[in-house]
C-alpha cells in the first residue's frame, strides 16, 4: 500500500519530471550567469576604450581650437567619464592614459596660446578633482602588490597633472592681465 501511494504520488505530482525541469533550469541559470559575466567584461572593455578615445580627442587641441570647441570637447569628455564610472571602477592603466591625455591637452593650450573662459577653467579643474577621486577608488579596488608600480605611476601622473594645472592657471592669469591692458 505504501509503495502504491508513493507510485501514485510520484505520478500525480510528476516529481521526476519536475526534478528534470529543475535540473534544466539550474543549468540554464549557470549558462546565463556565465554569459552575463562575459557581457559585463565586454561592456567594461568597450567603456574603457571609449573613455580613452574621448580623452585622446582632448589632446588634439591645436592652434585653430577656439574656446567654444574646447568647451565642447570638455563636455563630451566629462559625459564619457561619468558613464564610465557609473558602470565600474576604472582600470588603473586606463586612468593613467586619460590623465596623460589631459596633461597633453593643457600643455597644448599653453603652447598654442589658446584662451579659454571661466567655464572651461571650471570644467578642467572639476575633471582634475574627479580623476583624483576615481584614482583613489581604483587604487583601493586594486590593492594587490602586482599593481604597485601601476599605482605609483598613476599617482605620479596625478602629481604632474596638478603641476600642469598650476601652469595653466599662471598662463590664464597672464592672458587675462594682458587682455585687460589692451
Amino acid at each position: 500500500m505504501e509503495d502504491d501511494f508513493k507510485h501514485d504520488f510520484k505520478q500525480d505530482f510528476k516529481i521526476e519530471e519536475n526534478n528534470e525541469v529543475l535540473r534544466d533550469m539550474r543549468a540554464t541559470l549557470a549558462e546565463v550567469r556565465k554569459s552575463e559575466k562575459l557581457l559585463k567584461q565586454e561592456i567594461i572593455t568597450a567603456t574603457d576604450l571609449n573613455f580613452e578615445n574621448s580623452s585622446f580627442l582632448l589632446s588634439q587641441v591645436d592652434g585653430d581650437t577656439h574656446t567654444l570647441e574646447l568647451n565642447n570637447m570638455l563636455i563630451n569628455f566629462n559625459t564619457t567619464f561619468d558613464k564610465a564610472i557609473s558602470t565600474h571602477k576604472l582600470n588603473l592603466s586606463t586612468l593613467q592614459h586619460v590623465i596623460v591625455n589631459l596633461i597633453n591637452c593643457l600643455q597644448r593650450i599653453r603652447r598654442y596660446k589658446i584662451r579659454y573662459d571661466e567655464e572651461a577653467y571650471y570644467k578642467i579643474n572639476s575633471l582634475f578633482d574627479k580623476l583624483s577621486r576615481q584614482s583613489t577608488i581604483s587604487i583601493q579596488a586594486n590593492s594587490d602588490m602586482n599593481r604597485y608600480f601601476t599605482q605609483h605611476s598613476l599617482l605620479k601622473c596625478l602629481k604632474s597633472l596638478k603641476s600642469e594645472l598650476k601652469e595653466c592657471d599662471k598662463y590664464m592669469n597672464n592672458e587675462l592681465e594682458d587682455h585687460d591692458i589692451d
